[in-house]
C-alpha cells in the first residue's frame, strides 16, 4: 500500500551505560563478578549439604573423641567445616553484593546523563522527523474534517461511504498532535 510507505532511520547503536561512563562499567562489571562467584558458593555449598545429608554420623563428635585421646578420621569433619567456610563466605558475599548495588546506582546517573548527551542529536532528528509527520497527519486531518463539514452542511448521509472518524488523534486542535508537537518544541527539538 503506497499509503503506508515505511520510512524508516538508519539503525542507530545506543550506547551502553557502561560505555558512557567508564565508573559504571568497573562497578557494573564488578557486581557481575561478584554475582558469579556468590552462584559457584551457592551451588557448592548445596552439594556439600546433600552430601553430608546422606552420610552417616560417626559414632562419636570429634570433640569427643579428642577429650578421650582417640583419632578419629571422619571425612565429615573436613566437609562440615568447608561448609561453614562456605556459609561464611557466601555471607560475605551477600553483603559486598548489596553495597556493590548501591555504588552502581550512585554511578547511574552519571552514566545515564553521559548516554543521553550522545544520543540527544539522532534522538532530536527522530523526535523533530516524527513531529513533521505528525503536522502531515494534522493537516490531513483537517482536509477530511472539512469535507465531513461540508457534507454535513448539505445533509448529505456520508456515512454511506464508510465513517472514518480518527478519535485515535485526540480532539482537533488540542489532541494528541498538538500536544506532542507543543512539547516536542518546548524541548527544543522543533521549530
Amino acid at each position: 500500500m503506497a499509503l503506508l510507505k515505511k520510512t524508516r532511520s538508519a539503525p542507530y547503536v545506543v550506547q551502553s551505560l557502561a560505555d558512557s561512563n567508564a565508573e559504571y562499567g568497573l562497578r557494573a562489571g564488578r557486581l557481575a563478578e561478584l554475582q558469579t562467584a556468590l552462584s559457584a558458593l551457592r551451588t557448592e555449598a548445596l552439594a556439600l549439604d546433600r552430601e553430608l545429608g546422606r552420610t552417616t554420623a560417626p559414632a562419636m563428635r570429634p570433640s569427643v573423641a579428642a577429650l578421650l585421646g582417640d583419632e578419629i578420621v571422619d571425612e565429615r569433619t573436613g566437609k562440615s567445616t568447608r561448609l561453614l567456610e562456605l556459609r561464611r563466605t557466601i555471607a560475605d558475599h551477600e553483603a559486598a553484593i548489596e553495597l556493590q548495588k548501591a555504588r552502581v546506582n550512585e554511578a547511574k546517573g552519571v552514566a545515564t546523563i553521559a548516554a543521553c548527551q550522545a544520543a540527544k542529536p539522532e534522538y532530536g532528528r527522530r523526535v523533530a522527523a516524527l513531529a513533521a509527520a505528525l503536522e502531515a497527519v494534522a493537516g490531513a486531518r483537517a482536509d477530511y474534517q472539512q469535507l465531513v463539514t461540508a457534507f454535513e452542511a448539505e445533509d448529505i448521509s456520508w456515512t454511506r461511504l464508510g465513517v472514518f472518524i480518527p478519535n485515535f488523534l485526540g480532539t482537533q486542535g488540542d489532541g494528541h498532535i498538538e500536544r506532542f508537537i507543543r512539547e516536542a518544541k518546548e524541548a527544543g527539538y522543533v521549530a
